[in-house]
This record gives C-alpha cells, sequence and structure tokens, in this order.
C-alpha cells in the first residue's frame, strides 16, 4: 500500500468518525426532553410560582412533560398544576398528530378548550347556587313539581316517575330509559330535548342505579334557566364565571331548541378551569366571597355510587382512589370525554388540570397514572 492510499483510508476513518460524533451531538441537542419554566402571568389573575417552592421535585415532573413529548402519553394538549392557590405549570403541547382522526373539538382560536362533560360538574355547581338564592328549594326537590307549569302533560306519567327528584338527576338515577352511548335514546335531532327527556319511560326505580344520561344535566340546566329568568349561559357568568375573573365560556348549542347542550358542550379556558378546581378546594369561598355554599361543595363530591376500578360517582364530580406505596389518596374531580379533568386534592391544597384529544378511547384515562406515577410522587418522594 502506497501513501497515498494511506491517507485516503484514514481521513475517510477519521470522516465517518466525525460525522457520528456530530450526529451523536446534534440528538442530545435536539433531544424532546424537557427543561422547566415558570409559567408566565398571561392576566388570568393567578399567582404565579415555581415547583420547588410548593414543594414538587422539579426532576419528576420535568419526566412527566418528556414523556408527553416523546409521545409515552399520547394525545395530551394541556397540564395545569396549581398548589397553594398558586400556578406552578402550565404545559401546552401542540395539537399536531394528537387529535384522533375524525373529531372536531379542536381547541378554539382563544385557547379555550372542549371540556365535554366536564360541563356537568358546572351545572351542578350553578343548581347549588340557584339553590343559595332561593330560586329552587333544596336538591330533594320533585323534578316534575317545577316543569308542570312549563307543560301541561308528560308522557309514560306514573306514580314512580312523579317521585324523581333534582338530587336522581344529579346521581344519575333518575330511572329513566337513557343512558349515553345506547344510540336509542339520543335527543340531540328532537324539536324539545328536554320535553324528549321528560317524556322516556323509566326503566327502573328512580333513586337506585347507575345510569349515565346526559339528558338529565339538560334537564338540570334548563330548569335552572327558567327559574332565573336569565336563560342558563347568562346566570352562570354572572353568578360563577365573573366573580372569578373566568372568561365567558363558549358553548354548543342544540340545533333544534337553541338551548345549550351542557351534558357535555362547554369552551373553557385550562387556565379558568384551574380557578374552578379552586374554588372548590378553597370550599366555596373566592376573594373573601362565599360563591357557592360550604355544604354543597360538601354533597357535590360525596360518593354515592362505586363504579369499579378505584372509581366513585358523587354528584355530577366522580372521585378516584390513588395508591402509592399502600397508601390511598382519594382525589374528586370533573372529567369529560377525551381526557378533560380537573382534579382536587384538599388535603395537599392540589389542583390539577389536564386536556386531551382522546375521545372514546381508553387513553383518555392517561391522566390516571400521570398522577399516580409522577404528580404525587413529586410531592410525596
Amino acid at each position: 500500500m502506497n501513501a497515498k492510499s494511506l491517507i485516503l483510508i484514514i481521513s475517510t476513518m477519521l470522516f465517518f468518525s466525525c460525522k457520528k460524533d456530530i450526529e451523536s451531538i446534534l440528538k442530545k441537542t435536539t433531544s424532546p426532553s424537557f427543561k422547566y419554566t415558570v409559567p408566565i402571568e398571561e392576566g388570568y389573575g393567578w399567582e404565579i410560582s415555581t415547583l420547588e417552592a410548593e414543594g414538587f421535585k422539579t426532576e419528576i415532573i420535568e419526566k412527566l412533560i418528556t414523556d408527553v413529548k416523546t409521545k409515552k402519553f399520547k394525545r395530551i394538549h394541556d397540564i395545569l398544576l396549581v398548589r397553594n392557590n398558586k400556578l406552578v405549570l402550565d404545559a401546552e403541547f401542540p395539537e399536531t398528530d394528537v387529535i384522533r382522526p375524525g373529531v372536531a373539538w379542536l381547541t378554539q382560536e382563544d385557547g379555550s378548550h372542549y371540556i365535554a362533560s366536564a360541563t356537568k360538574s358546572l351545572v351542578a355547581t350553578t343548581l347549588g347556587i340557584a339553590i343559595d338564592k332561593g330560586l329552587i328549594g333544596s336538591e330533594q326537590d320533585l323534578l316534575y313539581d317545577y316543569y308542570y307549569q312549563y307543560y301541561s302533560s308528560f308522557e309514560n306519567m306514573s306514580d314512580e316517575k312523579s317521585q324523581i327528584t333534582l338530587d336522581d338527576l344529579l346521581t344519575m338515577r333518575a330511572g329513566y330509559q337513557c343512558e349515553d352511548g345506547d344510540g336509542v335514546t339520543m335527543w340531540s335531532d328532537k324539536p324539545d330535548m328536554i320535553k324528549y327527556i321528560l317524556d322516556r319511560p323509566m326503566a327502573y326505580e328512580s333513586g337506585t342505579g347507575f345510569h349515565y344520561c346526559s339528558g338529565n344535566t339538560n334537564v338540570l340546566g334548563d330548569l335552572i334557566g327558567r327559574v332565573s329568568g336569565f336563560g342558563f349561559d347568562d346566570f352562570m357568568y354572572k353568578n360563577l364565571f365573573k366573580p372569578l375573573g373566568m372568561r365567558e365560556p363558549k358553548y354548543i348549542y342544540h340545533s333544534e331548541s337553541g338551548k345549550p347542550r351542557l351534558g357535555s358542550g362547554i369552551f373553557m379556558q385550562p387556565r379558568d378551569m384551574a380557578k374552578f378546581g379552586q374554588l372548590y378546594l378553597q370550599e366555596g369561598k373566592w376573594n373573601g366571597k362565599q360563591i357557592i355554599s360550604r355544604e354543597w361543595i360538601t354533597l357535590t363530591t360525596t360518593s354515592v355510587f362505586v363504579v369499579g376500578d378505584g372509581r366513585y360517582y358523587a354528584h355530577h364530580w366522580w372521585r378516584k382512589d390513588f395508591i402509592i406505596d399502600g397508601e390511598i389518596y382519594n382525589m374528586y374531580y370533573a372529567a369529560g370525554n377525551g381526557g378533560q379533568v380537573i382534579y382536587v386534592y384538599p388535603e395537599m391544597q392540589l389542583v390539577i388540570v389536564m386536556t386531551g384529544g382522546n375521545y372514546d378511547d381508553d387513553l383518555m384515562f392517561q391522566n390516571q397514572p400521570m398522577i399516580e406515577d409522577y404528580i404525587l410522587p413529586s410531592l410525596l418522594n
């Protein structure tokens, strides 16, 4: 081998060696790993703090966000953490390739997100406000005692049906032949979606069982709108959103009646979702004013039915057991299809908000291992 050939071989080896080193460096510098940054204020009225200052292990939360970015957890849109009434994390993920094909519920241009059935928890809260104001007697009032002033008669009426209470609607135990997803009791194409639910035949005794029917929530919201004289959307904004400094929500309206679809039809700002959770954590008080009674907070978050898998249904709210090192940490939460959740854990002064695009997919429950394997351990370890 002559000197010229040897030089060529050595040069080639050095080139590929350097190329490998450069590729390694580039791979590291373009890594999707997450480095924590403090949230900016953005005019929502939140006091801002840091993960470390509020007791989180920053590296565990950074690992969580990295795992979202690398698609260990899929179609996550937002993760917000509030502790001690301070916003410490506001992580937003691009929605490119995260919305399931064929799903139209995109985040709106103003940043508000479709919260699906988490809307139900807002309706329950607004009902409590209506009761506090004396517009409705109590959750034990009989439903049809109110509606006979709006409709002269109802189909399939019976003594059993006449005993349905507002509480039965709140706990999904009204007894109607109605369950989301059954393909039979869809009310969305009916001229009067409220009358359609009120006319449904009974499938079981009210106050028993658990049949998840969004029609129950639409009826409750309609009643609030009627007794207030404002309509549900105006009443809720005036008495819940405005006092908390939350932006007015966007609604999906029933195409036939023009009424808001309150089983699952609201778009909200994620930071306002966190405010709603914080209101509950503060037992209904905001800036020194009692927005909703403490008793109603306790009622609506008290479990009434065991769903399974450590989950319980309350009054348009849910509860969930998280188990870490043999210890049970039970949180209450608002939940919606796709992975929209507002978790509240008063024992740790903690509010967790997540939004996502996993509609009609078991991946909507990803928030539970995210809490159990990352968020709670970041406070406990």
